[in-house]
């Protein structure tokens, strides 16, 4: 096939890109190397790989194209269904990503509560204990100094400062 009939199955979008690239080859600017697309006489659009140079007389002169050709449509497609995994791959992990540091938020917040709680807690156990001293000391203990000092008997009274040193133990830590 001419380049002139190859001309018409460049796809429209790839006209002038393919055309500039054999300019510039031809020029002696540049081998080519590019891809484009065509369609076929059935309508299917492939992409072709194409590579080659110009090859001159001793003056200069062009006077063949020589090159090589290549169908790299089936590359093309598994690149883009690479390409597309590895969106989907990402997007998952994006998302996979953002759960993870929403997770983790979480977790530093119920940390954060615990904490809080946990120190509430210390703290209600700290007052309680002096309530229940206070309580002991304030309305226990006195009335056992006046049962003592009224009683006669000395087992009774030994009763009374077993119940005495019992408490004081028991308010001591």
């Amino acid at each position: 096939a001419s380049y002139e009939n190859l001309k018409e199955l460049i796809h429209p979008d790839d006209r002038i890109m393919h055309q500039e690239a054999v300019g510039n080859a031809l020029h002696g600017k540049a081998k080519h190397d590019f891809d484009y697309r065509i369609i076929c006489p059935d309508g299917q659009e492939k992409v072709l790989h194409s590579k080659g140079e110009i090859v001159r007389d001793e003056n200069g002169t062009p006077i063949i194209m020589r090159g090589i050709t290549q169908d790299i449509n089936e590359r093309k497609q598994a690149e883009e269904e690479l390409n597309k995994y590895r969106d989907h791959l990402e997007e998952m992990v994006a998302k996979r990503t953002k759960e993870l540091e929403q997770k983790s938020l979480h977790l530093e917040e119920s940390n954060i509560a615990l904490k809080v709680l946990l120190q509430q807690r210390v703290e209600d156990k700290r007052d309680i204990g002096e309530k229940v001293l206070l309580n002991i000391e304030k309305l226990v203990l006195p009335y056992l100094d006046k049962l003592k000092a009224r009683m006669a008997e000395f087992d009774e009274y030994a009763y009374l400062e077993a119940v005495e040193s019992n408490l004081k133990e028991i308010i001591a830590p």
